[in-house]
């Protein structure tokens, strides 16, 4: 106990010799005068002195203890002495100790320091921000796997006149159908884009990356776990509470991002919903404002006030100190990964990428019509004779809609023609090699197969068939069961298609090496040639050797359009 007493004497007489004179006697006027007052001073309120407070904000415990009263840090000292604690640590209590009584009294149904709980006034305001999570929830989910779309829109919008310029410079829609493109020709438009977007002006820029923090701040909110910090209040006789334990982590996360008011221009917002518009073509995408839009943009206010209301009414700042146990507690600034410019940029090259496949297609079909016209002398690409796909809407084109199209123009309209030749080659043909027989017969089985299962898909897609039918039941209804119906009738209809057209082509291959090898013109160790070419039907033969011909010509022809019809339909855009 004397060695303690010494201790203590020794501290004190080292305190007192750093204090002047004037401070030892204005110490013991205070004593001697029982002024001596142990509250602990309260905050400054947030919104006063602002500058003044970020700059406290920076200070450490020791240099906001320095700048405490002289009597104050003297009674911290003694009262450090007996707790056998660090006088930061005791000044940090002190400060909690005042803070926590305050809150208690401002806000006596919303936490209880004492024994460290949120209460249910708390949860009701989680649940507010639930809903306002909710409502904002769906247009972000629908830009999960692509950002950029947002800052592409948002381009649009803010600055339509670099739009245009990149419209007017980088379409690959500019080069005829006369010529392939150039082989750089990706090279030449993304030259030119990188050009137009960085003459962006400086007020273009500002208003943009404005919008973008807007974005990026609304899209941290909806990201929190609302469900899992609820799930953490239990239920009991005085209500919904937390301990501090359990949402200290989530709650700085929280106020990271609550903290200081909310603002979203109507330009964001409606940029936003508009995001979540499935649009089909963005080189061509329309940003005009919807109705729907303009409602949700107008019922957008009340769900940002409820956001500023729970930040202006919970003093998260406060809260998280005392739930911390930290009186120097501050959630650190949010960052933002200003990246509008490269995204911008980058969603500008995936529509030149799919604008380019585009061209490319429709460069493929200029060049097959052109086949369509000398081959068979059609003005465009034959249509299948049901089509019941063309209810479910303008925008749906069923991918081998063409194949079978050209397919069925060529077992109803060319292979007629040759219908008697192949009979005839039946009953009188000799082959020189006599697999080819074997082969010839298989081919004219696969070919009535073929015509059958295109008979039969013909029958099914009609208004009265098994398709056609069910498609105009299904195609008007907008109940989801309906919908899923209707998805799976026309994926089933893609595949009979493709299967239908791949097994033609692949006809149409073999059947053309065996019929150029009959005439003699493409005689391998596997094909040969008629033996009796020149005696069947009679000895002046021509017009049978110059059909066979012709149908020969007319069957490559066939299977080259058909292979090239194939190859655009898969070209994916």
């Amino acid at each position: 106990m004397e060695n303690k007493n010494l201790s203590a004497k020794s501290n004190f007489e080292v305190l007192a010799s750093n204090l002047s004179k004037e401070e030892r006697s204005d110490i013991l006027s205070q004593i001697q005068q029982d002024k001596l007052d142990v509250s602990f001073p309260s905050e400054k309120s947030d919104n006063q002195f602002e500058q003044e407070k970020r700059r406290e904000d920076k200070l450490t415990l020791s240099e906001k203890l320095r700048q405490e009263p002289l009597l104050f840090r003297f009674i911290l000292w003694l009262k450090s002495l007996f707790l056998n604690s660090s006088i930061e640590t005791v000044y940090n209590n002190s400060v909690l100790a005042s803070l926590s009584k305050n809150l208690e009294h401002d806000f006596p149904d919303v936490i209880d320091c004492k024994n460290k709980l949120l209460l249910s006034g708390f949860y009701s305001g989680l649940l507010d921000l639930k809903r306002v999570r909710e409502f904002f929830k769906p247009s972000f989910d629908s830009l999960e796997q692509d950002s950029g779309l947002f800052y592409f829109l948002l381009g649009f919008t803010v600055m339509p006149e670099i739009v245009q310029d990149i419209k007017s410079s980088c379409d690959v829609y500019s080069y005829s159908f006369e010529k392939p493109l150039p082989a750089d020709i990706r090279n030449i438009l993304f030259t030119k884009l990188d050009g137009i977007v960085s003459g962006i002006s400086s007020e273009k820029k500002i208003k943009m990356s404005a919008c973008s923090r807007e974005f990026e701040r609304l899209r941290m909110f909806v990201k929190i776990p609302l469900g899992t910090v609820m799930s953490k209040f239990s239920s009991g006789s005085s209500g919904r509470t937390c301990s501090f334990s359990q949402i200290k982590d989530d709650f700085d996360s929280l106020a990271r991002i609550l903290l200081g008011r909310f603002e979203c221009s109507d330009t964001t917002l409606s940029v936003l919903f508009m995001s979540g518009i499935p649009q089909k073509d963005l080189w061509n995408c329309s940003t005009s404002s919807y109705e729907e839009i303009a409602e949700k943009v107008n019922s957008s206010s009340a769900e940002i006030s409820l956001l500023n209301t729970f930040a202006e009414k919970i003093p998260l700042k406060k809260f998280g100190k005392v739930i911390s146990e930290n009186s120097l507690y501050s959630p650190l600034p949010l960052s933002y990964s200003d990246l509008w410019f490269q995204k911008f940029k980058e969603q500008w090259k995936v529509v030149l990428d799919k604008r380019l496949k585009m061209w490319n297609k429709d460069f493929k079909k200029s060049e097959i019509k052109k086949k369509l016209k000398i081959y068979f002398s059609l003005e465009d690409f034959p249509k299948y004779p049901s089509r019941p796909w063309k209810k479910v809407g303008a925008d749906y084109t069923e991918k081998y809609e063409s194949s079978i199209g050209f397919l069925n123009y060529y077992l109803k309209n060319e292979f007629p023609k040759y219908k008697q030749l192949l009979s005839t080659i039946t009953l009188e043909g000799k082959f020189s090699i006599k697999e080819n027989m074997y082969e010839f017969s298989d081919m004219i089985s696969t070919l009535n197969s073929i015509i059958t299962k295109n008979d039969f898909l013909v029958e099914r897609l009609s208004s009265s068939g098994e398709y056609g039918s069910e498609i105009t039941h299904y195609a008007s209804s907008e109940k989801e069961p309906d919908k899923e119906k209707l998805r799976s009738i026309l994926f089933e209809i893609e595949g009979n298609a493709l299967d239908l057209a791949d097994m033609f082509a692949k006809f149409l291959t073999g059947f053309e090496n065996l019929l150029f090898a009959m005439l003699g013109e493409k005689s391998t160790v596997y094909y040969g040639p008629l033996a009796n070419l020149n005696k069947i039907m009679g000895a002046d033969n021509k017009e049978f050797k110059l059909n066979l011909e012709k149908f020969a010509h007319s069957v490559k022809f066939a299977s080259e359009v058909l292979q090239a019809i194939i190859e655009m339909e898969n070209i994916s855009v």
